[in-house]
């Protein structure tokens, strides 16, 4: 069933009447589509269930709405990622002049949703306040102590985001030209093209990978989580290392070491998820800035899929959210969005794209105490009916956090490892689910290994 194929018609009602069926498989022509996956639209509350040609590279879905059933033909997944990615970067080199932030400022809802997200900031920033500024509209911001001097909320999170600008030749930070072009002015005056540069105090020191070290830090995880550490290494060397010579020394090693059999791999093949997922927690280790005199950390939140062997089966969501600097897994979950773990610095830099641009995820992350730096979606905030709150937000975003949103790429650090295992061996759900969290831990204590430390806080002066 090519894409844009009339003849689809012909074949929609059979189509509808096996998908309601709740069949895993539709033969249309001898060729078989696969149910990917199914779920419910929150816009409509439509039913939709999804099936796709792997070899063809296409696909349909069916819509179950209140006012019938319809078949849409889906693009190719690989055209469709493309587009995406393209469209992402043109969100984040382009983004909306200020004039267009000044429409949405307009309305009196917008400014009031803009002053609640103003007081949310510096109310978990923590610091006290010594007056308020007002601005043409009508918006009071706080003035608090910050590194030495009074600052406004709004340029404090500036000064935090010149910790990133381009640097000058003599280490001093670079202007900001023309944010729609990311165009920086030099002391010279000549404008230059902006990319983000890390201090050198973030650099942290890598010690390379460790055979012993790494059977060490297990050692010392699976006294913590109270295991046997055959158990985890054997969950490990299933389903995380690959074919390469370290893997295999430390395949050996282990196996040596701990004594690891086949009744340890069977038990690691049915070790409780919830165990993994603590042994992940205990192992992720955290980076704190100190700057201005105030404990910054900054995390990331990101997903991908994996998919089985069995494509019959739907796809496995992971959802993580990871420490930006030290690259560790913070807190992970299947299918569902991730809870932040609870404060542990003066106030934490949350960092998301468009996937987490909602008025509940962002209010529930200010409610953690968490500033979220969530890239807003390109229509959603000029949609006629678009909310009030998220119309704030997109305002506030692209004045003073668009910079800050550009450290998320060092997270994606994190899954490259990850996506090259996108292909699941396993074919049960729970046995999936169990691949996924042993390959985050063994990811996870790969860069313990590489930093030189097991769990814990790295504090860095600014």
């Amino acid at each position: 069933m090519p894409r844009g194929n009339p003849q689809i018609k012909q074949y929609e009602k059979q189509i509808i009447n096996e998908a309601a069926q709740g069949k895993k498989v539709i033969v249309i022509r001898g060729e078989r589509y696969y149910r990917t996956h199914q779920y419910t639209r929150k816009t409509d509350g439509a039913r939709i269930i999804a099936y796709y040609h792997h070899n063809r590279k296409e696909g349909f879905r069916v819509e179950f709405t209140k006012l019938g059933a319809r078949v849409m033909p889906m693009k190719s997944r690989k055209i469709r990622g493309e587009k995406q990615q393209e469209q992402q970067r043109e969100d984040i080199q382009h983004p909306p002049p200020e004039r267009r932030l000044r429409e949405l400022m307009k309305d009196p809802l917008t400014r009031l949703n803009y002053q609640l997200i103003i007081d949310k900031i510096a109310e978990n920033i923590g610091l006290p306040r010594n007056g308020y500024i007002l601005t043409e509209e009508e918006i009071e911001i706080p003035i608090m102590p910050f590194n030495g001097t009074y600052k406004t909320v709004t340029g404090i999170i500036r000064d935090i985001a010149r910790l990133f600008f381009p640097r000058n030749q003599d280490g001093s930070p670079l202007r900001v030209h023309y944010k729609l072009t990311n165009t920086f002015k030099t002391s010279e005056g000549k404008i230059v093209r902006g990319r983000l540069t890390i201090p050198d105090s973030l650099k942290l020191e890598r010690l390379g990978f460790s055979v012993s070290r790494y059977l060490d830090y297990l050692e010392a995880l699976s006294k913590i989580i109270d295991i046997d550490p055959a158990i985890l290494f054997a969950g490990i060397a299933k389903y995380y290392l690959g074919i390469s010579f370290r893997y295999l020394e430390l395949l050996i090693g282990g196996i040596r070491r701990f004594e690891v059999n086949r009744n340890k791999l069977d038990i690691a093949m049915k070790l409780d998820t919830d165990i993994i997922q603590r042994a992940v927690e205990k192992s992720a280790t955290t980076v704190i800035i100190r700057f201005g005199g105030v404990e910054i950390a900054f995390v990331s939140a990101d997903s991908t899929k994996f998919s089985r062997f069995s494509t019959t089966d739907s796809l496995l969501l992971l959802e993580v959210i990871a420490d930006v600097f030290s690259g560790n897994a913070i807190r992970i979950t299947l299918d569902k969005k991730p809870q932040p773990p609870k404060p542990y610095a003066r106030f934490i830099v949350f960092l998301g794209d468009g996937e987490y641009f909602s008025e509940e995820f962002i209010r529930s992350v200010f409610a953690m105490g968490y500033i979220p730096v969530i890239r807003p979606r390109r229509d959603t905030p000029y949609a006629e009916n678009s909310k009030p709150f998220l119309r704030a937000y997109t305002v506030f975003f692209w004045r003073y956090l668009w910079w800050i949103y550009r450290l998320r790429k060092l997270v994606e650090r994190f899954f490259s490892y990850l996506a090259k295992r996108g292909k699941l061996l396993s074919r049960g759900s729970r046995s999936a689910r169990r691949e996924v969290l042993f390959g985050v831990l063994g990811k996870n204590l790969a860069t313990c290994v590489s930093l030189g430390r097991l769990g814990g806080t790295i504090v860095v002066r600014l």
